[in-house]
């Protein structure tokens, strides 16, 4: 087996890993928001301090958004053919999240075929300069305020 074809079996399997993190943490975030927005409103109707296990997990989701900065990871939700292409044609995305119960296999391995066939503002010539500058703010707000 060459060093190119073990690249293709495992680039695919380490990208799924990857989007399932970044769901995951995403879902985790909004969690950990809700409850310690929910926690901080009921403590103080109740004049009692925040619930430790909240805070804690509050403060972990804001190191794992930190971490997701620091690392560059760009993640788009799709749930279509299309949306998979766009998520890499506009927005670089190097992580794209599936609905588990609502995407149908055959449909999800076609949505990660479409964007893995994808390049940065392919279809899409008539604004590259746009996405691409665009992009590069985005790059340059991230290494001043995150790197």
């Amino acid at each position: 087996m060459t060093a190119k074809q073990l690249f293709d079996i495992v680039s695919p399997l380490l990208q799924l890993i990857a989007g399932v993190v970044s769901a995951s943490i995403e879902l985790f975030t909004g969690l950990s928001v809700a409850l310690f927005i929910i926690d901080g409103i009921k403590a103080k109707r109740q004049e009692r301090k925040r619930k430790g296990g909240i805070t804690a997990m509050f403060v972990i989701s804001m190191i794992f958004q930190g971490l997701i900065l620091l690392l560059g990871i760009y993640a788009c939700v799709v749930d279509s053919v299309f949306s998979g292409e766009r998520a890499k044609i506009i927005n670089n995305a190097n992580v794209i999240t599936l609905g588990g119960w609502i995407t149908a296999p055959f449909l999800g391995c076609e949505i990660v075929d479409a964007w893995l066939s994808m390049q940065f503002t392919q279809k899409m010539e008539f604004k590259k300069d746009f996405l691409t500058r665009n992009f590069h703010i985005v790059e340059d707000i991230e290494k001043e305020n995150f790197r």
